[in-house]
C-alpha cells in the first residue's frame, strides 16, 4: 500500500506541506501519509483556510523563525473539516472540478520550478505559483461559503 500514491505531510510544520508521492517513497517516523491521491483534498490540506483551522486544532510546538510550529499527528488531522463534494449538484461538481485543475496545474509549476535553471525563469514561476495558490485558496474560501470579514480574518487582515 504504501507504494501507492499518497499524500505525505511532516510531523511538525510552521505551513502547510502536503504533497503528492507518486514515486512509492516510505515516510519515517518523522511524517505521514494519508492512502490517497485525491487531488481536491490535496488543494483542500494546502489552503490558507485549512492552515488556519489547524492553528486553533493543533498545539503550538514552540516557535522557529519567529511562526508557530504545529503538530499534524493524527487526533489534530482527523479533527480539520473537509468540505465534501454533492457530485449529483453541477455547481459542486463544477468547483471539484477546478479543484482538480488547479492542483495539477500547480504540481506541474512546481515541476518546472524544480528543472528551471535560470532566476528569471525561476522568479516568474514563483510568481505563477503564487497567483495559482491564491485562486485555490478563493476557490476554497467559495466551498465553505465564508463572508468577506471571514476571508479577512482568515487572512489576518481583519481589524483590530
Amino acid at each position: 500500500v504504501l507504494e501507492n500514491p499518497k499524500i505525505i505531510y511532516p510531523d511538525i510544520t510552521k505551513e502547510p506541506r502536503f504533497h503528492l508521492d507518486s514515486t512509492g517513497a516510505y515516510v519515517g517516523n518523522t511524517g505521514y501519509s494519508l492512502g490517497t491521491d485525491d487531488l481536491y483534498l490535496l488543494g483542500i490540506l494546502n489552503s490558507r483556510l485549512s492552515w488556519f483551522a489547524i492553528s486553533f486544532i493543533s498545539i503550538p510546538f514552540g516557535t522557529r523563525a519567529g511562526e508557530y510550529r504545529y503538530r499534524m499527528i493524527y487526533q489534530y488531522m482527523e479533527q480539520l473539516p473537509i468540505r465534501t463534494i454533492d457530485f449529483d449538484d453541477p455547481a459542486d461538481r463544477a468547483r471539484h472540478d477546478r479543484m482538480v485543475k488547479l492542483v495539477e496545474t500547480m504540481l506541474d509549476l512546481h515541476r518546472q520550478l524544480g528543472a528551471a535553471t535560470s532566476e528569471a525563469a525561476k522568479k516568474t514561476l514563483h510568481g505563477v505559483i503564487a497567483n495559482t495558490d491564491r485562486e485555490i485558496d478563493a476557490l476554497v474560501y467559495e466551498l465553505y461559503g465564508l463572508t468577506p470579514e471571514e476571508i479577512r480574518i482568515v487572512e489576518g487582515e481583519a481589524s483590530q
